[in-house]
């Protein structure tokens, strides 16, 4: 209702109430102070406190007039009708309207008592005794009013009523006096000449519109102001749910609002704040999606739209009960474009937590991959220092991250050293220094990446700094096993070539015709390239069963009584044929002994260790192969001896090694 509606109600009630109060009825003056209390409840002052605005109904204004101009029971009668009118238009909660009745009524009722015990029950009166009575009426009822009052808020919050009467009491008691100054202002010109009352309510009305715009005026300014602190809070909240949370408390402070709720896609919580209206503590907090949903049939409300640069991210919704802003059916316009500006920023709020949610979880996804993978990783920086070491790198290399840390990389490796320096990503081979001074050798990938906080002037605008991830893979056992293939297929080669050698030997000497052999000689020769044949034909065998020496377990040996002297003189000729330039000295081959053996493995080792001596000690001095016992008779042991470098000590541990190299020869064993 504008400030032209005042004047009109109050020239209404003027006209009725007092132009003819002397003579007006009963039924006039109901009427008239009817609409009085109608205007005063529907048309609170605005009293800005802060963000807020306090609403005051100046009703006690009225009461000086009332228990001046009219008998008690028709004053009460005024006091109902007009009270509950103004309740009903702005749909009031029926318990509160009708405790505001009731505790206006008996207010009321005192200061009829008070007023007629001071200055009598004679005619209506305007001299000084009874404003003075008029004034201490309205005290009683003041009194009456806050008791009663603060009676119901102590059972309603068990807050006591010494602390409810205190709260903001220099401003109800200045509003008290400023109450009983326009009541005794209505009343002194009415005394005199009623039109004079008239012609005074425009300038009052006029103060009453002003005064509102400067009261709305001044609110509006502070709420910007609040607005502008939650905007800086906001925006200093990276947390979903913190952002969320205080997107509900200032919007339900910003807008004085009972309850504030904040609901986001994809999220069945809810984050709430909400006041209760009988103590005034407010709460905030999470519900759950199927939680009881605010009953919106007593309450105003008010949503928005929370929208991002994603799309839509949820709904901002206020609200308050239908009564609390006098014949109040929603917000108003300043209160609908202050709620969207505050969505527009939380908007922003929730855009920038979302991405630095993602953002971590993504750091975190990293972090657990980096932790947790089985290949050794670490980051390199631009001057090649070591930014990163995960466990699997502390594994491969025996050095901690905190050793490491910040140290060149080229003290354990020059060529990973080269990464920081080419740039790029690729890979390449090196070789690790270990803790234990091992040298591992290693194959890593590594690719640019940025990282911030970097000190240097010359990085990236975004405070980001080149560097490099580099992904390490132990291949010392790959290296090792292909060396071995490789020795294995070397040392198959000859195992098979030995067999071969001699039946392609013996084959074509036969076939010479400038010799003549025995036929003693050729059983023999036949006898020896069976004996070869069915040898090879074992080997092809054994090698069938490979995969029972790579998974450890023993190769078949067929064990039987074997005449050492026979078994060893058959290898040497199998060998001779082979080699025909070596030159073999047999010794204690005379001692005849029989020992239990595989005469075919007896056989593959002799010519074996025969062919690396000569090898490596060369045709120009002989091979001894001497037998003899061991240090009991149960033992046989074979020597076969060359003037060859030997083998180092420190290869010497691994002489029963599967097809073992020394670092500087191919000798084989095993």
């Amino acid at each position: 209702m504008s400030s032209i509606a005042l004047l009109a109600a109050c020239c209404v009630v003027g006209a009725v109430a007092f132009v003819d109060a002397p003579t007006s009825s009963d039924a006039s003056m109901i009427i008239g102070f009817s609409l009085a209390f109608v205007l005063v409840q529907l048309l609170p002052v605005p009293f800005p406190r802060g963000s807020q605005v306090e609403l005051i109904s100046v009703e006690e204004a009225v009461v000086i007039p009332l228990v001046l101009l009219t008998d008690p029971a028709v004053g009460l009668v005024a006091v109902v009708v007009g009270v509950t009118l103004a309740h009903v238009a702005r749909r009031a909660e029926f318990l509160k309207s009708l405790f505001n009745v009731a505790q206006l009524v008996v207010s009321v009722a005192a200061a009829y008592a008070v007023t007629i015990a001071i200055a009598g029950a004679s005619a209506p009166g305007f001299g000084g005794r009874e404003l003075f009575a008029a004034a201490c009426g309205l005290a009683a009822m003041f009194l009456c009013n806050q008791l009663l009052v603060a009676g119901v808020i102590h059972l309603a919050s068990d807050t006591s009523i010494r602390r409810v009467l205190g709260e903001d009491l220099p401003l109800k008691l200045g509003m008290w006096v400023a109450n009983a100054a326009i009541g005794m202002l209505v009343v002194l010109p009415a005394a005199e000449a009623p039109a004079v009352l008239l012609l005074g309510l425009v300038p009052l009305a006029m103060l009453h519109g002003a005064w509102r715009m400067h009261a709305d005026r001044a609110h509006d300014e502070q709420r910007l102001r609040d607005l502008g602190i939650a905007v800086g809070t906001l925006s200093s909240e990276v947390s979903i749910e913190q952002v969320a949370r205080q997107v509900a408390e200032h919007a339900r402070e910003l807008m004085n609002a009972v309850g504030a709720e904040v609901s986001l896609v994809g999220h069945e919580r809810r984050w709430r704040a909400e006041r209760d209206t009988s103590t005034g503590d407010v709460r905030s907090g999470t519900i759950e999606a199927e939680d009881r949903e605010v009953d919106v049939s007593s309450r105003i409300s008010f949503a928005v739209e929370l929208a991002g640069n994603r799309g839509r991210l949820g709904t901002l919704a206020v609200w308050l009960p239908r009564d609390q802003h006098s014949g109040s059916r929603g917000f108003s316009r300043r209160d609908r474009t202050l709620l969207e500006m505050l969505a527009h920023q939380a908007s922003s709020a929730l855009d920038n937590a979302l991405l630095a949610s993602e953002s971590a979880r993504q750091q975190h996804t990293i972090s657990q991959v980096f932790e947790h993978s089985s290949e050794g990783m670490f980051v390199l920086d631009r001057h090649g220092r070591v930014r990163g070491w995960n466990p699997a790198m502390q594994r491969m290399s025996g050095f901690k991250l905190r050793t490491v840390d910040a140290s060149p990389i080229s003290l354990l490796s020059p060529q990973l050293a080269g990464i920081s320096e080419h740039g790029g990503s690729g890979t390449l081979e090196a070789v690790l220094s270990t803790a234990e001074g091992e040298r591992r050798h290693v194959r890593a990938s590594y690719a640019p990446i940025a990282v911030p906080g970097s000190e240097n002037t010359d990085d990236d605008p975004r405070g980001e700094s080149p560097a490099w991830v580099v992904v390490v893979r132990d291949v010392t056992s790959e290296q090792e096993t292909e060396r071995l293939k490789n020795d294995f297929v070397a040392t198959v080669s000859h195992e098979l070539r030995t067999p071969l050698t001699a039946i392609k030997g013996f084959l074509e000497t036969m076939r010479r015709d400038d010799i003549e052999l025995g036929e003693a000689q050729v059983r023999m020769f036949l006898q020896i390239m069976g004996e070869q044949a069915d040898r090879l034909e074992r080997m092809i065998g054994d090698l069938l069963d490979m995969s029972l020496i790579e998974s450890g377990r023993p190769l078949l040996v067929e064990t039987g009584p074997v005449d050492i002297d026979s078994s060893l003189r058959r290898a040497l000729i199998v060998f001779e044929a082979a080699r025909p330039e070596a030159e073999v000295v047999m010794s204690g081959t005379d001692l005849g002994i029989v020992a239990s053996a595989d005469s075919d493995r007896l056989t593959q080792v002799v010519t074996n260790l025969l062919d690396n001596a000569v090898k490596h000690g060369g045709t120009e001095t002989p091979v001894q192969l001497r037998v003899d016992y061991g240090d009991t008779a149960e033992h046989v042991v074979i020597e076969i001896e060359d003037r060859g470098p030997g083998i180092p000590a420190s290869d010497q541990r691994h002489i029963f090694d599967r097809f073992y190299v020394t670092a500087d020869s191919v000798t084989r064993t095993g």
